[in-house]
C-alpha cells in the first residue's frame, strides 16, 4: 500500500482497495461526518479564520487524527497535541513502529524546524508493536510550551507535523498560532 501527500492536507491512497463502497450511502456518511466536524470544531476554525488545529485521514479502515488545542497561545504559553488512531476493522490491528514510540511531532516555520519544549520525547530507535483491538483507539499526547528553554517562541503561525513511525502511514499537519 502506498500513501503519498498530494497537498499539505490531502493524501492520495493507492494500493489494495478496501471493502468500502463509493455509492450514495458512503458519500452521505462522508458528508455527515464533514458537517459534524464543522460543528464540533467551529466553522471559523476549520475554514481558515483561525489556525488549522485538526488534521485527519483514513486508510484501510484505520482513522488517524491530529488535534492541537488551544489553537493560539501567547509566547511561552502551553498547548497540547493529541494523536488518535482508531481501528474500524472487525479484527485487531497490529502496527509495527520503527521506534519505541508510535509517532513524534515537530514544529516548522517556513519549512524550517523550530524546536519547542515538549516536542522531543527521547524516542528510542528500537522497533516495537502496538495492538489496537476492534473498535478501539490508541492515543498519544504531548504537552508543549511555545518556548525553547527559557526563550519564548516568537509570534507567528507554525506548522505542527506529526511523523508516524509506522511504514505507509501519512504525515499529518496542523497549525499553532503564537500571538
Amino acid at each position: 500500500m502506498t500513501l503519498r501527500q498530494k497537498e499539505p492536507d490531502s493524501f492520495v491512497y493507492s494500493g489494495k482497495p478496501s471493502n468500502r463502497t463509493s455509492g450514495p450511502v458512503s458519500k452521505l456518511v462522508f458528508l455527515t461526518a464533514f458537517v459534524v466536524t464543522l460543528v464540533a470544531f467551529g466553522v471559523t476554525g476549520v475554514l481558515g479564520a483561525d489556525p488549522q488545529t485538526t488534521a485527519s485521514t483514513e486508510m484501510d479502515e484505520v482513522g488517524v487524527e491530529l488535534r492541537i488545542s488551544p489553537g493560539a497561545v501567547d509566547p511561552g504559553g502551553s498547548f497540547e497535541i493529541d494523536l488518535r488512531l482508531r481501528n474500524q476493522r472487525p479484527d485487531s490491528l497490529v502496527l509495527t513502529s520503527r521506534a519505541r514510540c508510535l509517532a513524534h511531532p515537530a514544529t516548522y516555520a517556513d519549512g524550517h524546524p523550530v524546536p519547542m519544549n515538549g516536542m522531543h520525547n527521547g524516542c528510542v530507535s528500537r522497533p516495537d508493536t502496538f495492538r489496537i483491538g476492534p473498535g478501539e483507539e490508541l492515543r498519544e499526547q504531548w504537552k508543549v510550551r511555545a518556548a525553547w528553554g527559557e526563550t519564548p517562541t516568537p509570534a507567528g503561525v507554525y506548522s505542527v507535523r506529526m511523523h508516524l513511525n509506522v511504514p505507509d502511514m501519512p504525515e499529518l499537519v496542523g497549525q499553532i498560532r503564537v500571538r
